[in-house]
């Protein structure tokens, strides 16, 4: 039993390392075939790196936080600024407090999404390259790249 215990795990891992390996063939591949002399091209090293969903919308409700610090932040600087002058600050307040409104109701909006989002669902995996090829001006120099690759589409979205 333990022995169809073990070969079974073997069998899963290099499976997995298999699709992985053939993955991060495909997006060398079209790193290769995007340089300026495909053929000058030496890899140094590579490795796969995964975007998870959940990541994507937690930096977006992070974002959204930080915008309502900022406003609340701007609200107060406002009234102080516009008491010392002695003026109202009704239609900037009214802007700001719009702003404040509409930015709680997308952290709402993310809070009940990230609630119902699967944590292991990917959204990008990337091939994270450092290699040596020849630039425009035919230098050879050292780079990183990274090709995204979208799994839901199937598709290598881009080089950055």
């Amino acid at each position: 039993m333990k022995k169809l215990l073990v070969l079974s795990i073997a069998s899963v891992t290099l499976f997995s390392c298999s699709n992985e390996d053939k993955l991060l063939s495909k997006l060398e591949s079209h790193l290769k075939e995007n340089l300026k002399d495909p053929s000058s091209y030496e890899k140094i090293e590579s490795k796969l790196d995964t975007v998870f969903v959940i990541d994507n919308l937690n930096n977006s409700l992070d974002y959204y936080k930080e915008t309502i610090a900022t406003t609340k932040s701007e609200i107060k600087s406002y009234e102080t600024e516009f008491k010392k002058l002695g003026l109202s600050v009704t239609d900037e307040d009214d802007y700001l407090q719009e702003r404040l409104k509409q930015t709680q109701k997308e952290v709402d909006s993310l809070n009940i999404v990230i609630s119902k989002t699967n944590p292991k669902e990917i959204s990008l995996i990337g091939g994270v390259f450092k290699y040596r090829a020849k630039n425009g001006f035919g230098a050879l120099g050292i780079e990183n790249s990274t090709v995204w690759y979208n799994p839901e589409k199937d598709k290598i979205t881009t080089i950055n």
